[in-house]
C-alpha cells in the first residue's frame, strides 16, 4: 500500500520512457537526460524503495514537497524519487546536488532544516 501512495505522489509529471531499439538510441536518450538534468539548478533525490518506505520515505516526500512549495523552490529544484540505493540500514536517503551531500536516516522533521540550510543556504548539516 505504501508503494501505491508513493507512486501516486511522484507520477503527476511522469511520462513513459521511449522504447530504445539500438545503442545509438540509448546514447541519444542518455544525452537528452543529461541535458535535462543539468538544466535544473538543484536536484534532490529521495530513495523510495521498499526499505525507504518502511523507514518513512513517504512522509519525507510529502514534507519535502510541502517545503519546496512553501519556499517557492518548485521551479528551481528537481525532485526525484528512486528505488533502493543499496544502503537499506541508512534509509531514507536524500541526495542533494550540486552540493554533493548525502543525508542518511532522514525524517519528515529533518526536512525543513535541510531545505533552509542546504537548499536555500548552500550549507551542509553535520550532526553527530
Amino acid at each position: 500500500m505504501a508503494c501505491l501512495r508513493l507512486c501516486a505522489l511522484v507520477t503527476a509529471n511522469w511520462s513513459p520512457m521511449p522504447r530504445l531499439t539500438d545503442p545509438r538510441a540509448l546514447e541519444t536518450f542518455r544525452a537528452e537526460l543529461r541535458k535535462d538534468r543539468e538544466s535544473w539548478p538543484m536536484r534532490v533525490t529521495l530513495s523510495g524503495g521498499t526499505c525507504g518506505e518502511a523507514s518513512g520515505s513517504v512522509a519525507v516526500l510529502k514534507e519535502l514537497q510541502n517545503q519546496l512549495e512553501c519556499n517557492d523552490l518548485t521551479e528551481l529544484v528537481h525532485l526525484r524519487v528512486t528505488g533502493c540505493q543499496g544502503y537499506c540500514q541508512e534509509e531514507p536517503l536524500l541526495i542533494l546536488e550540486p552540493l554533493n551531500v548525502l543525508y542518511c536516516k532522514v525524517t519528515a522533521a529533518d526536512v525543513a532544516e535541510i531545505v533552509s540550510e542546504s537548499l536555500l543556504g548552500g550549507r551542509r548539516i553535520i550532526k553527530q
